[in-house]
């Protein structure tokens, strides 16, 4: 069982269509949407059917108040850095916002009534699908929620170990875009990262970050150019950087509405063309990495 993750130091680069395209052409693949704040592979490879009940995904704590034992001291209130206590009008004993508290604990230390509690959070849900083409691990963090790397390890564990049980060939991933902790969380323990590059100075500057972030935790890299012929001069910039920096370019894809025609109809761009040129381009990206793996 081979680990690939598709990521990308920005967003907008095609990272998902190239993904969606891959899964399809593996044949044997567990497909993982990492990109948990705002997953979108969904909408390319379609969940059919729900393989088993969502789970809930706990991190992290909440402060709760115990009215019934709140005294209305108020000393909770000004040692809470995130102002998510105050007073409630009508009773003028403390309450908490939710989507502020971060789960410290201080207002529990200095609250003698024993008033305040803190609870386990749930911050998402993960959940395992059936698609058409196999397996599909992925997750919903809730909105400000900051637990994403978590997140990304959970739905990985999973889906690893769909594979080892089913003897599937590949684990793809979608890898959400920059360099944070989701994605340090995607690339920890792949064995191959394919970069998707735009001929921009934002996008190369930004796969330049991503790349340096693969070769920090020991990862493979390959170096996918999308859009290449929008800007030549700068598509050949990243060919030679790719050479200087000993990285596999296993493709470059021209500029092709099929992206867009085939995400109105949820499909990938070789299901709904494979006589394009997107489409040819991919199915030999996909050889490559083979390869590359091999």
């Amino acid at each position: 069982m081979k680990q690939i993750a598709v990521i990308s130091g920005k967003g907008g680069t095609g990272k998902t269509s190239v993904t969606a395209a891959f899964i399809q052409l593996a044949k044997s693949a567990v497909a993982v949407d990492c990109d948990v704040d705002a997953s979108n592979l969904h909408l390319l490879i379609s969940p059919i059917t729900a393989r088993k009940l969502p789970a809930p995904f706990i991190s992290g704590y909440d402060a709760i108040v115990d009215k019934t034992r709140c005294i209305s001291c108020g000393k909770c209130i000004p040692v809470c850095v995130f102002e998510a206590i105050s007073r409630d009008d009508t009773d003028n004993k403390v309450k908490t916002n939710h989507l502020l508290c971060e789960g410290c604990g201080a207002c529990v230390t200095v609250c003698h009534a024993n008033a305040i509690k803190l609870i386990n959070k749930q911050v998402g849900e993960s959940y395992i699908s059936n698609t058409r083409f196999g397996v599909m691990a992925h997750a919903r963090l809730n909105a400000g929620e900051g637990s994403s790397g978590k997140l990304v390890s959970e739905i990985r564990k999973q889906a690893s170990e769909i594979a080892k049980s089913e003897g599937i060939d590949f684990i793809i991933l979608d890898g959400p875009p920059g360099t944070g902790c989701p994605v340090i969380a995607t690339l920890t323990g792949t064995d191959l990262a394919v970069v998707v590059i735009e001929p921009s100075v934002s996008g190369i500057h930004d796969a330049k970050r991503v790349i340096a972030l693969c070769r920090h935790f020991k990862v493979g890299v390959a170096a996918l150019i999308n859009k290449y012929d929008v800007n030549p001069s700068l598509s050949e910039a990243i060919e030679k950087f790719a050479a200087r920096e000993n990285i596999r370019l296993i493709g470059k894809i021209a500029y092709d509405r099929i992206f867009v025609e085939s995400m109105k109809k949820r499909m990938t761009a070789v299901e709904f063309d494979k006589n394009s040129k997107a489409a040819i381009s991919l199915v030999a990206a996909w050889e490559d990495v083979k390869k590359s793996l091999a």
